[in-house]
């Protein structure tokens, strides 16, 4: 199940020596490279090499950056699994092997799962780990249900709501409305925060100190009322 956390499909080849390129990613290894080096090696301006490979000035700034300080392996692909979760499949893969055609999930056969064998599992998964009280409000019935219960995880963990629609592979506008709660409950831990950190400033403030900060923002704001 911790697996869903990450929003990481676990049905795919598994040759460590591939890497699938995002299909949003603007350039390819040997792309990063040339940029890189018209950058760092022949001068170019960001601006013209962006315009050239056609990814913005600041993509460019960051591949010329990576290559000024680590040569060409800065320019090397990099996986956004978490790492915790590369453990997992790799702890998977050590005890139960993959399929000849390299999927992770295969029956004792070698071939794809029935739906059947899904649902027979998962009900058998949900009635060890859940309550009887829990199992009886159908939470988790489907793994399906993982898929909102992760984006609800990421959200209250404080990840950036830009990065959890990223990794949902949906856009910013269907994460703010169908996630409205959990965004508006991440605020309001955000002024939570920032109160706590206006008291302990104005409890740790001399008492002949003059209006400084937070205080002169309240004056002021007063005045005008």
């Amino acid at each position: 199940m911790r697996a869903f956390r990450f929003g990481v499909d676990c049905d795919v080849y598994t040759d460590r020596k591939a890497l699938v390129v995002h299909r949003n990613a603007p350039l390819t290894e040997t792309g990063r490279l040339r940029l890189a080096r018209c950058v760092v090696e022949d001068g170019w301006p960001l601006r013209r090499a962006a315009e050239r490979f056609q990814v913005s000035p600041t993509t460019a700034q960051r591949w010329a950056g990576r290559y000024r300080a680590l040569g060409e392996a800065g320019t090397a692909d990099r996986s956004s699994r978490p790492p915790v979760l590369v453990r997992i499949l790799r702890d998977h893969i050590a005890c139960f092997g993959v399929a000849p055609d390299g999927r992770i999930f295969q029956n004792t056969a070698g071939n794809y799962i029935d739906t059947s064998a899904y649902n027979i599992t998962w009900n058998r998964a949900r009635e060890a780990a859940l309550t009887v009280d829990e199992h009886a409000l159908n939470l988790a019935k489907r793994p399906y249900d993982l898929r909102h219960a992760g984006i609800s995880f990421w959200l209250a963990s404080g990840v950036d709501p830009a990065e959890c629609a990223r990794r949902a592979g949906q856009s910013i506008q269907v994460l703010f409305r169908y996630y409205a709660k959990f965004l508006a409950e991440t605020r309001d831990h955000a002024n939570q925060l920032i109160e706590h950190s206006m008291n302990r400033w104005e409890a740790t403030r001399m008492p002949s100190q003059a209006q400084t900060g937070p205080e002169i923002f309240r004056t002021s704001r007063a005045g005008r009322g």
